[in-house]
């Protein structure tokens, strides 16, 4: 009889281990597809670790985040219906639920779903007050979307996103002073992010996109105010920034004062020629600019990038190595593929 059940309890423990090790594999997965980006793959492992029936509240909040990264928004809402049936204190699934619902427009349903998750965890607070505030404004109530994105903002007084929708509250209000106080915040913490990024890769730069917001908001602006010079350096900065180099240039060469003798101008300028592949005026605004800030990176790699343009690979490998010289990693992988 002992060892009938010495036998049985050892089956039960290898199987036991062997579920573990099963759970674990599918857990890899999940991580792998998701940090690929390939939801519908992660979504798949997910779907077997459900079936598997343990932890199903934590499970079916993680799968409805995966769809709803995916875009799957419906689907998502009924993975955290399911998390909120078993257990009704996670905040995170009405956070989450709230923001499936503002994607599909079903506002008044998102703001009660936001409700639960205010002023329970800092974090989750954050995000409930940020999409509250999106809710709020796409139903016309920019006085609530003001409470809302001033309670984030005490989180993330840096977010260029968040400061731009506040300010877009603020401009519905008919309060524009206020609102372009914050569209010069937004602005300055962008070129404080720019210079930021001397350490880091010149692709990084791609993934920073949260400057639509206040391009947006500093047309919007213009009806209010004439633009004098710095207005349209800033203008003409944040169309450089999303690549709308014909109407940057508009805006920079109505500037007529002493800007036109600044690093910003200069920068701006060669960018603008920059994307429009004229390479003999980039390079020119480009050799301006560092005249004047002779330490910035970044205006290296792009002047390198326009003497390319020109032919002239000596002069591009030169500027590449004084790039790399002032931290822009970037700068040596080129210069590994392009030059000898």
């Amino acid at each position: 009889m002992n060892k009938l059940i010495t036998a049985a309890v050892l089956i039960l423990i290898v199987g036991f281990a062997q579920a573990q090790d099963r759970r674990q594999e599918l857990w890899n997965n999940v991580s792998f597809h998701n940090l690929r980006g390939d939801y519908p793959e992660a979504i798949k492992y997910m779907d077997s670790i459900v079936s598997m029936g343990t932890n199903l509240s934590k499970n079916y909040l993680y799968r409805g985040s995966l769809k709803q990264q995916a875009g799957m928004h419906n689907e998502a809402i009924a993975d955290f219906d399911k998390t909120l049936e078993l257990n009704s204190k996670i905040v995170d699934a009405y956070v989450k639920r709230g923001v499936s619902k503002l994607e599909l427009e079903k506002f008044e349903e998102a703001i009660a779903d936001f409700d639960k998750g205010v002023g329970k965890h800092s974090w989750q607070d954050s995000i409930a007050h940020r999409y509250r505030g999106h809710a709020y404004q796409s139903l016309g109530k920019s006085d609530m979307a003001l409470i809302d994105y001033k309670a984030a903002l005490a989180y993330n007084p840096k977010d260029v996103e968040l400061i731009s929708n506040t300010a877009s509250a603020y401009m519905a209000e008919g309060e524009d002073e206020k609102a372009f106080e914050l569209i010069e915040l937004a602005l300055k913490i962008e070129q404080d992010y720019i210079e930021g990024t001397k350490q880091k890769s010149v692709l990084s730069l791609a993934d920073y996109l949260n400057v639509k917001y206040t391009l947006k908001l500093s047309l919007a602006y213009q009806q209010f105010h004439p633009l004098d010079d710095q207005n349209n350096l800033n203008i003409g900065y944040l169309y450089v920034r999303t690549r709308q180099p014909e109407n940057a240039l508009q805006n920079l060469n109505k500037i007529k004062g002493p800007i036109t003798e600044s690093f910003d101008f200069f920068y701006n300028r060669a960018m603008a020629y920059y994307y429009l592949l004229d390479n003999d005026r980039a390079v020119s605004n480009f050799e301006a600019a560092i005249e004047k800030k002779s330490d910035s990176g970044l205006a290296y790699v792009f002047l390198a990038e326009s003497y390319k343009g020109q032919g002239n690979d000596t002069k591009a490998c030169e500027s590449l190595q004084k790039a790399s010289e002032l931290g822009i990693l970037g700068a040596q992988e080129l210069m590994d593929e392009s030059c000898k």
